[in-house]
């Protein structure tokens, strides 16, 4: 028996930048706007660090990603 170990999610390898582009349009400042969830802003600036490498919001940025698609998924294009 051994204790439960978590496991690593390759993240960073995921959000290539063809993925980025790929969802750009899910990121627009007026996109974001009409959703009125979250702060345009900072969802820029999140976007912004992770094109210019800054890989310590990839995390962040990727639970804002996933959201994103579900919300255009479901809740826009029914």
């Amino acid at each position: 028996y051994r204790k439960k170990q978590g496991f690593h999610v390759p993240i960073n390898q995921w959000l290539t930048r063809d993925v980025l582009n790929k969802y750009d349009s899910l990121f627009t400042p007026e996109y974001i706007r009409t959703q009125n969830i979250f702060h345009s802003d900072e969802i820029l600036k999140l976007q912004s660090e992770l094109k210019n490498g800054n890989l310590h919001v990839s995390r962040k940025f990727w639970n804002v990603l996933c959201f994103q698609i579900w919300y255009d998924q479901y809740l826009v294009n029914r």
